[in-house]
């Protein structure tokens, strides 16, 4: 049976003990993907953010929870010792992570629950690594799809930023999504052809063609 794994779902990084930052993302379409694929015959392995919001059935033989995008990284370069398919990896990883957090005089604020009477609180960005570009490392065999939601723009602009991650992190097709692509799924391939896709079904069929 031809095995593959799937991520889903919003990954966060901490702000505090209590407080966190996230994407918003509910791992719906991840987790139809896995139950989809599943049906069809292949061996999924979903690695489930544990704040996705989805609530229906999952099918997927083993179900794996991530919390932060490091955490997530750290599944994959387990899951890496075995023989895999495809890696679809739908999550959504959060861009940035906490690198400080200062109060308005520039002072750090390092407690493990930063209070909440203070008046200002200034928060320090710095870009979280990129799993998708350690993925080819990782998998060196199996075949790679990632995910480009965009929201600004026009179809041609999120097809060409498609492609662009097609060819930055060396992977084998995007899933273009998001209110610049409009309705629907643009499956992008290493070789700039492009299949619109209206529905998840209809995308799920076409990977399963597409894998085997």
């Amino acid at each position: 049976m031809n095995s593959i794994i799937i991520t889903a779902g919003p990954s966060y990084e901490p702000i505090d003990d209590v407080r966190r930052i996230t994407n918003f993302s509910t791992g719906t379409l991840g987790c139809t993907l896995a139950n989809l694929l599943t049906v069809s015959g292949f061996k999924v392995t979903l690695l489930l953010s544990e704040m996705a919001s989805y609530r229906g059935n999952i099918k997927a033989k083993t179900i794996i929870p991530f919390g932060t995008g490091n955490s997530l990284l750290q599944h994959l370069q387990t899951l890496a010792q075995e023989n895999h398919v495809a890696v679809l990896h739908a999550a959504a990883l959060s861009d940035f992570k906490i690198h400080q957090m200062q109060d308005s005089q520039n002072r750090v604020l390092d407690h493990e629950k930063i209070p909440s009477d203070i008046p200002e609180i200034k928060v320090v960005l710095r870009p979280a690594p990129k799993v998708i570009r350690q993925l080819r490392g990782l998998f060196p065999n199996s075949k790679l799809v990632g995910w480009k939601y965009e929201l600004e723009g026009d179809k041609s602009t999120a097809l060409q930023k498609g492609q662009h991650q097609i060819l930055a992190c060396k992977t084998d097709a995007c899933v273009v999504n998001g209110k610049s692509y409009g309705d629907g799924y643009g499956f992008c391939t290493a070789n700039s052809e492009v299949l619109h896709l209206e529905t998840p079904e209809k995308l799920a069929e076409h990977l399963t063609a597409w894998l085997k």
